[in-house]
């Protein structure tokens, strides 16, 4: 729902600046890596296996009649809720998508010529993407928001983990058991966490 609430208020705003005369370029950012992400890949993993906990849950009135994705997600977030030794997996599995993808995009940028299909965690989680990605672009059209530019969090996040890098070695930021967070004391405002302990990306880092 917050993220229908921003689009919702994004398009308005452009709406009545189109209207009145303003030349505008409709943008969309897709969140499309994170422990989230994982969480979705490993309930379709499951799904796939035909795991009898999760296939009795979909069978269950309320999941009836709820799209398969949003059940799959819900499920998995479940269980990673409620296993400790589950977000340990998961854990795991962002670093490795992390360092598959932050090769992957090395490559690409160099002009290589590569595929999702040399990088395990790469190729499952862009069968869940792809999937994840036919009905938000449903759901977008029926708002009535066509954008022009279509972001995505994979192509770029590592140069954001970069500009990190930087930061830590000019102290913009500090270190803090392990965990990388802005220096902003000075300023009077609370400081955030931009890289996790395990040396991966938040949205924020972006």
């Amino acid at each position: 729902m917050g993220h229908l609430l921003n689009a919702a208020i994004g398009i308005s705003i452009s709406n009545i600046l189109e209207f009145t005369g303003s030349v505008v370029r409709r943008e969309i950012l897709f969140n499309d890596r994170g422990v989230g992400v994982e969480k979705l890949v490993y309930a379709y993993e499951q799904y796939l296996a035909k795991n009898s906990e999760l296939i009795n849950f979909l069978e269950t009135e309320n999941a009836t009649s709820q799209p398969l994705l949003d059940n799959l997600y819900l499920w998995g977030s479940n269980s990673y809720t409620n296993s400790d030794q589950l977000k340990i997996e998961i854990n795991k599995r962002v670093v490795q998508w992390e360092s598959e993808m932050t090769d992957y995009n090395l490559k690409k940028r160099n002009g290589e010529d590569v595929s999702f299909e040399n990088y395990p965690e790469l190729k499952i989680w862009e069968i869940v993407r792809n999937l994840s990605f036919e009905t938000q672009f449903k759901t977008i059209s029926r708002l009535g928001y066509f954008p022009e530019l279509k972001w995505y969090e994979s192509d770029f996040f590592d140069l954001g983990q970069q500009y990190i890098d930087i930061g830590v070695k000019s102290k913009t930021f500090r270190e803090e058991d392990g965990a990388i967070l802005s220096d902003l004391k000075k300023y009077a405002l609370a400081d955030t966490i931009v890289r996790k302990s395990d040396g991966t990306a938040l949205y924020i880092t972006q």
